[in-house]
């Protein structure tokens, strides 16, 4: 089975960036870090790779959650600036336009505010600077996962009629999901053999996605595929399928984040295929890109797309997978 061993990747990072050779000479900043929840274990590996690249830069990260509620997130975004008491900003934004006025705050401030893995801005098909204040980002632009899903879905429905999928959204307030709804239901508007039979919101949980798939097949749904937002709720729906009773590959199963879990679950055929997301290396890199800039360091790439950076696939499939990325490893649980 495929293990993530993180130290190994952050040498692997650390070998390919440039940094200071002492710690001990630079200042202690303090950065800021906001996310939704504390039980999501992949914010925590994003998390993971913050804390490990301000541990080595002699910096600290001081992790704020506000339970996915925009407005919490945007009462401690303005309790950080007015503090003074930090000296840069890492966010996985609530919605991406939710923040904006803090963001310009601490811009005025003088306080760097980088976006890791979810984007700021109304424009979903940049992974760059869009909004007053933003210093950087690194992260897939939301544009990219509709698309990517749409393929696996054209792919997996030919032939066949009618082809019924399934979406389990993880958050439709969030871009990427919105996204991912309007790709596949322009997919099946201008198909006429795919169906798009149920739309619901998982909330990134394998418990909420359970009881979802588990009501689905109770009321006489037989998808073809079922889409999910996140690798967590493809578990929930994979173990639904089981509970009730069907054979293991009689649902295609899509999820999102490339967890090792998933990777494993492709591998042995369980699951049809998953979206690719770097967690540890986008906390990693934003939350470099955060202190050099808290420092005044030169920074040459402020927009940062951490798949393509290691010449990943969007998509990970049971025929990619084995025949040309055997040598991924997934950055965190599933």
């Amino acid at each position: 089975m495929r293990t993530p061993v993180f130290t190994a990747l952050a040498l692997s990072a650390l070998s390919m960036l440039a940094l200071p050779q002492s710690a001990e000479a630079c200042p202690q900043e303090r950065v800021a870090w906001l996310s939704s929840t504390t039980t999501n274990l992949y914010d925590q590996t994003n998390l993971e790779g913050a804390m490990d690249i301000a541990s080595w830069m002699g910096a600290e990260v001081v992790p704020f959650y506000s339970n996915f509620d925009v407005n919490v997130q945007l009462t401690q975004c303005f309790e950080i600036v007015n503090s003074g008491d930090y000296d840069a900003i890492v966010v996985q934004p609530a919605t991406s336009t939710g923040l904006l006025p803090c963001v310009a705050a601490a811009g005025a401030a003088g306080i760097p505010v980088v976006a890791s893995d979810l984007h700021l801005g109304d424009d979903p098909t940049s992974g760059e600077i869009q909004v007053p204040g933003q210093t950087g980002a690194v992260l897939v632009p939301p544009s990219e996962v509709g698309p990517a899903f749409a393929d696996i879905a054209l792919d997996r429905c030919e032939g066949v009629n009618p082809c019924e999928i399934v979406l389990i959204g993880g958050l439709f307030a969030l871009v990427n999901d919105q996204l991912t709804l309007e790709a596949l239901e322009d997919l099946a508007d201008n198909s006429p053999n795919i169906v798009l039979t149920e739309i619901e919101e998982g909330f990134y949980s394998s418990d909420v996605a359970y009881g979802i798939m588990s009501q689905i097949l109770a009321d006489g749904g037989t998808p073809d595929i079922v889409f999910n937002g996140g690798d967590q709720m493809a578990m929930g729906v994979e173990m639904a399928i089981a509970d009730a009773g069907l054979p293991e590959g009689s649902i295609d199963i899509v999820g999102g984040g490339a967890g090792e879990y998933g990777v494993q679950a492709i591998e042995d055929g369980r699951w049809y295929a998953t979206f690719v997301t770097l967690p540890y290396d986008a906390g990693f890199l934003a939350t470099k890109m955060a202190i050099k800039q808290a420092r005044g360091w030169y920074v040459s790439d402020t927009g940062i797309n951490p798949v393509t950076r290691r010449n990943f696939p969007y998509m990970l499939t049971q025929d990619n997978l084995n025949e040309e990325f055997g040598c991924f490893y997934p950055q965190w649980p599933g």
